[in-house]
């Protein structure tokens, strides 16, 4: 297959860009084994974030218990906000997914999630 050339391309005129790539040849890649270390490092800071990622998980289903039993409400309709709350032991506003879809009023403090 012939590719056209660009005439006056900064690469000189008459001269395709195609072209002159496929006349360098493949690049060479170094051999695999030199990847190793690399990737055992990315596996093992990989292994590291998901025990994180598990730990967190743990930690607020654990935060959501408690502020679900001091709210009276169910665990799985609380979300935790990020906000302080100074009404509640965790410092954190909570809202009650099913009557407050918008998170319009914490149940301890009764603010917003949405502030400005």
């Amino acid at each position: 297959m012939d590719l056209p050339l660009v005439q006056g391309h900064a690469r000189g005129p008459g001269v395709s860009v195609a072209r002159k790539r496929k006349h360098q040849g493949p690049q060479e890649l170094p051999p695999s084994e030199a990847y190793a270390p690399l990737l055992a490092a990315i596996d093992a800071a990989l292994a590291r974030v998901q025990a994180a990622e598990q730990d967190l998980d743990e930690r607020e289903a654990d935060l959501r218990l408690a502020l679900a039993r001091e709210a009276k409400v169910s665990p799985a309709r609380l979300v935790v906000g990020h906000w302080y709350c100074p009404a509640n032991g965790s410092r954190r506003c909570a809202y009650n997914e099913r009557f407050d879809p918008c998170h319009d009023h914490c149940l301890f403090c009764g603010h917003p999630s949405d502030r400005a």
